[in-house]
C-alpha cells in the first residue's frame, strides 16, 4: 500500500492575509462567486466608523460580519516579523482531540469547556443582533474532502456545536469558510446541511494541504 503523507502549508507571508482589508476581501470573492450558500451579490464596506457590518447584500441590505477562527495572541504571532505558529497548531490540536473525545465518549467532557464552543461564542459576542455570522477557519481542522458524499449525513465537529449554539441563530445565519484537505475552500450555512466548494486562489498562496508520497 503506497503511504501519503502530507503538510499544512502556511506562507511566510500569512500576516499579510491575516490583516483586516486581505481576508475579507478573499471572503468578499468567495460570497460573490458562490452560486448555492451566498445567492445575491454582497459589497465589502471598505469605511466602518461606526461599527458598521463587515458585507451588506446590495439588492436586501442584508448584513453579515466576518470573523477569523483566531485568537488576538495567535494573530500576533502569526503576524509578527519572526513568526510563532506553535500556539495556533497546538489550538488545532487540542480542538480535535477534545471533539473526538466528546463525539466518541458524550460524557467525558461538557461540550461548554470545549475549546471550539467557547471560542464560537466569543465570536458571536462581538457582532450585533442584526448581523449574519461568518467564521473563517485558515486550516483544514477536520479532515473534510470536497469529494466526500458523507458531508450531508455524519455528524462533525461544527454540527455538534451547531446544536448548542443555534439558539443565537432563529434570527440571522451562521456560515463556516475552511479549507478541505483537497485544497477547496468550503463555504458551509448551519443549520441546513448545505455545502458548497470552491477554488480561490488568493486563500492558497497563504494556507494549503501539500501531499508527499
Amino acid at each position: 500500500m503506497l503511504k501519503v503523507e502530507y503538510s499544512s502549508y502556511i506562507a511566510g507571508c500569512v500576516s499579510d492575509f491575516i490583516s483586516k482589508a486581505r481576508y475579507e476581501h478573499v471572503i468578499e470573492d468567495l460570497m460573490n462567486d458562490s452560486q448555492i450558500i451566498f445567492k445575491s451579490q454582497y459589497r465589502h464596506i471598505d469605511n466602518q466608523p461606526n461599527g458598521e457590518p463587515d458585507f451588506i447584500d446590495i439588492n436586501n441590505g442584508e448584513k453579515y460580519d466576518a470573523k477569523l477562527f483566531l485568537t488576538e495572541k495567535q494573530g500576533k504571532d502569526l503576524g509578527a516579523r519572526n513568526k510563532n505558529v506553535q500556539d495556533y497548531a497546538e489550538c488545532i490540536v487540542k480542538i480535535n482531540n477534545e471533539m473526538c473525545e466528546y463525539l466518541q465518549h458524550p460524557d467525558s467532557i461538557a461540550i461548554e469547556n470545549t475549546t471550539l464552543y467557547k471560542r464560537l461564542i466569543w465570536l458571536i459576542n462581538r457582532i450585533k443582533e442584526d448581523e449574519n455570522l461568518i467564521v473563517l477557519f485558515p486550516y483544514a481542522f477536520m479532515n473534510k474532502y470536497s469529494t466526500s458524499i458523507l458531508d450531508n449525513f455524519t455528524s462533525d465537529y461544527l454540527d455538534v456545536v451547531y446544536r448548542y449554539i443555534k439558539g443565537y441563530f432563529v434570527n440571522r445565519k451562521l456560515f463556516f469558510i475552511y479549507l478541505t484537505m483537497d485544497n477547496y475552500i468550503a463555504l458551509r450555512q448551519m443549520g441546513n446541511n448545505a455545502t458548497e466548494y470552491l477554488k480561490n486562489d488568493d486563500f492558497l498562496k497563504y494556507f494549503r494541504i501539500d501531499y508527499m508520497a
